[in-house]
Order: structure tokens, then sequence, then C-alpha cells
């Protein structure tokens, strides 16, 4: 089992910026597990867990870009399973 937090930020072009708070997050889990099928042959099984965030805040006044709403942000969560088989050659 694996976990991994990154921190990241955000840079917005100036007098286009989409909200005056702009920040980011990201997380990824991962577990895997490897089944002794035969002598020379492993099944192997993985899942994968990524989210990502972001979040402007409330929008500047003085900013160029049209807003339609009150806040601007996103959320991406992935789901990976994947199984395999293994040999040595």
């Amino acid at each position: 089992l694996d976990a991994m937090v990154v921190g990241a930020s955000v840079t917005q072009t100036k007098g286009l910026e989409d909200g005056a708070s702009p920040s980011a997050k990201a997380v990824t889990l991962e577990a895997g597990i490897t089944y002794k099928w035969k002598p020379k042959m492993d099944l192997q099984a993985t899942y994968d867990l990524n989210y990502a965030g972001i979040d402007f805040g409330a929008p500047l006044a003085t900013s160029q870009r049209g807003h339609m709403g009150t806040a601007v942000s996103r959320t991406d969560i992935f789901h990976m399973v994947t199984f395999g088989l293994a040999m040595p050659f």
C-alpha cells in the first residue's frame, strides 16, 4: 500500500485571474497484491485512486475574464484497476 500527498500551487495570468485565492491539492493512493499461482507464474492486481482538486475562490472584479458564477472550482477523481500475469524470461 502506497500513499502520496503532493503539494501544488496555481499561478494566474495578470488581468485574466479566475479568482482571488487559488489553491490546488492532489492525492494518490495505490494498493497491489501478487499471488504465486504457479512455480514460474504470478498473478498481480493493483488499484489506484487519484484525486485532484483546484479552487480559485471568489472572482476578482478587476479580471477581464467573463465570470458566469460566484466561485470557480473543479474536482477530478480517477479509479484504475489492473490485472496482470508475471513470469520470468
